[in-house]
């Protein structure tokens, strides 16, 4: 377990203000650039100091114990191999487990080719070296490993297949991996769980389902991936119904989120992830407001929809993005499956079930 307690420090104009606990399992450390996140892991590797609050390791404080004698392993964001080493002396130095550990680690990393082939870093592509650079920071034993951007820079493909391997073989460890990444994608895939962070803060602790399902404010549900963001005023309905009135539709989420406590004020704002909308016809065809209470299917669950014009088409692998005008303030998006056949300029309806509608 690593632990920081009351941890600051200040560059210039950036301060670093955190509190946390991280266990033994794969934590994502997640936010955009300048929020701290690499900050944060000099300071439990020992290569920067914090101007007050301690870090702990397994309850032990770190307080004065250079970056050598902590046993953390650290892979940096671009390799750094011993040039005049091959693979396998770079891996085997300083190496706590036996030959065949190893070469069931590089196994599992796809590197064992390299280690028989006695290969030089030099001749290594990316990905190459990222996957060696693991796999020597862990054959070391460590009580913790931290990661920093290990796929940024990579090609798609090769970045793509990486995160698997890393998720596969980081789980196995039963240390705090702390993996620094900047994609909400990598993060779902790859860890345990997920801390957010701006401006030098952490916003938000837990599991990514959790943080889809309750984010803390609107940076934190717009970093997880629910892209559309929608305020509005709630409503009571003459069927004694609490609606969500957007200005150009009222949406209707599980009555449980609205009644729960957490939503005491007449402006809120909502969130629906792009996956969960679905592409309708629009049947009304006159742009106007949908203020009438929404169906519900056969368990309750109320089907919002929303009148749309297609803005934008971008068909990727397996999947098209699509970006719509609902007369929001911002464009509303949807990703739906390939063979789903729209056009720009189309004039649809969205389709969201009340219980994909989160309450930011």
């Amino acid at each position: 377990m690593i632990r920081l307690d009351g941890v600051t420090k200040t560059y210039g104009g950036f301060g670093l203000d955190v509190d946390v606990e991280l266990g033994n399992e794969i934590t994502a450390v997640i936010g955009p650039s300048g929020s701290g996140k690499s900050t944060l892991l000099e300071i439990i590797s020992g290569f920067e100091t914090p101007d007050s609050g301690s870090v702990f390791l397994n309850d032990q404080p770190l307080d004065g114990v250079s970056p050598e004698r902590r046993n953390i392993g650290m892979v940096f964001q671009r390799p750094t191999l011993f040039p005049h080493l091959s693979v396998r002396e770079n891996i085997e130095y300083g190496a706590a487990i036996t030959d065949d550990e190893i070469r069931d680690l590089c196994k599992l990393l796809e590197i064992d080719g390299l280690l028989e082939a006695d290969r030089s870093p030099e001749t290594l592509s990316g990905g190459e070296k990222r996957r060696v650079s693991v796999a020597r920071a862990i054959v070391t034993e460590p009580d913790a490993l931290l990661l920093d951007e290990p796929t940024t820079g990579l090609d798609e493909p090769i970045r793509r297949r990486l995160k698997y391997e890393l998720r596969r073989v980081l789980a196995d460890l039963d240390i705090p991996c702390i993996y620094v990444t900047h994609d909400q994608n990598e993060a779902s895939v790859v860890a345990d769980s997920v801390v957010v962070m701006r401006d030098g803060t952490v916003l938000q602790q837990g599991s990514y389902e959790e943080m889809l399902e309750s984010p803390r404010n609107e940076f934190v549900a717009d970093f997880v991936g629910i892209e559309n963001l929608i305020r509005g005023e709630i409503r009571e309905t003459e069927s004694g119904r609490t609606v969500v009135d957007t200005g150009v539709a009222w949406v209707e989420p599980e009555q449980t989120v609205l009644d729960d406590g957490n939503v005491s004020k007449s402006d809120v704002c909502i969130g629906i992830v792009p996956e969960s909308v679905t592409i309708t016809e629009n049947t009304r065809g006159d742009g106007g407001r949908r203020t009438q209470t929404q169906p519900h299917r056969s368990d309750g669950t109320s089907i919002n929809s929303i009148d749309c014009t297609i803005e934008r088409v971008i068909s990727e692998r397996g999947s098209k993005t699509i970006f719509l005008d609902c007369g929001l303030s911002e464009t509303f998006k949807a990703v739906v499956n390939s063979s789903v056949t729209v056009n720009e300029g189309d004039d649809v309806a969205v389709e969201f079930d009340g219980s994909d509608v989160v309450v930011v």
